[in-house]
């Protein structure tokens, strides 16, 4: 997506897994704070992807990849308030809604869509089967809906923004991190 000084922003060519971006509809209470299930911070999808997916994706030498501040305080560009949670550290997230319009000029709605793997196809993922949009899969972005506290932001298999339940298991999952190359 883009380069400073040796430091590159990276996202995945395509859909590896199918991942739900929050297992349920209802809320929880964190630290004495109520929580909905569109929260990026407490989200299983962040959760799999900081873990399991890093240790699994990265075994060998990790040092290269950075830590990153992940800006959750802005998610979308829509002039709604949303339930914004805080500011994460990461090895590994997703982009926001935001992060696409900024990124517009790099990830237009052709460089938005994006191919599943086998492997994510065999763990359930949606998939498109038109000739124009074989294989193309929809993925989770960490932005809430801001319409309730249970659906986000996805991707759709043509490169359109869209959102749905955080509990649907059949989107993907299209990491992304930032690597510093000495």
């Amino acid at each position: 997506l883009s380069e400073t000084n040796g430091e590159y922003y990276l996202i995945s060519k395509v859909l590896l897994d199918a991942h739900c971006y929050y297992h349920g509809y209802n809320d929880r209470t964190i630290y004495g704070k109520t929580i909905s299930p569109d929260n990026y911070e407490h989200s299983d999808i962040r959760a799999w992807l900081n873990n399991e997916f890093y240790k699994t994706a990265f075994t060998l030498d990790n040092d290269n990849i950075l830590t990153t501040h992940v800006d959750n305080t802005n998610p979308t560009d829509l002039g709604y308030v949303c339930n914004c949670c805080n500011d994460t550290y990461d090895k590994v997230f997703l982009l926001s809604y935001q992060d696409y319009e900024n990124f517009d000029h790099t990830l237009s709605s052709y460089y938005k869509q994006c191919k599943t793997t086998d492997y994510a196809r065999a763990r359930g993922a949606y998939y498109n089967t038109s000739s124009n949009y074989l294989y193309n899969g929809q993925y989770w972005i960490r932005s809430p809906s801001c319409f309730s506290g249970y659906r986000a932001f996805y991707i759709s298999y043509s490169g359109y923004h869209g959102n749905d339940d955080v509990n649907y298991s059949k989107f993907c999952v299209r990491p992304v991190l930032s690597l510093k190359v000495s």
